[in-house]
């Protein structure tokens, strides 16, 4: 962490690698890459790495869905399936790891 903020455009350029331009739900989230605010990419797997979620209005039918996959993963970190955290600028997902 020292190292970090030692060099703030590496700690920005890190913290941009983990921010999408847009609103992504978890349920609407697709196998590929998704550009990130770094000018670099993520790649999305979703499940198997290729099937998606369908989108359910009932959140227990989601709910359901999602328990049937595996895992929901951003270039390998899991995300956590419980959650669409709404922001003011868009959604917020909890993953398991630094992105770097």
């Amino acid at each position: 962490l020292d190292k970090l903020l030692a060099v703030p455009a590496n700690l920005k350029n890190i913290l941009l690698g983990h921010v999408a331009n847009g609103t992504y739900f978890l349920s609407g989230l697709l196998p590929g890459d998704l550009p990130t605010l770094d000018g670099g990419s993520n790649k999305i797997a979703v499940g198997n790495g290729k099937t998606h979620v369908p989108y359910y209005k009932n959140k227990i039918q989601q709910a359901l869905m999602l328990d049937l996959l595996t895992a929901v993963t951003v270039d390998g970190a899991k995300i956590n399936l419980e959650a669409d955290m709404l922001a003011n600028n868009g959604v917020i997902h909890i993953i398991d790891r630094v992105l770097l």
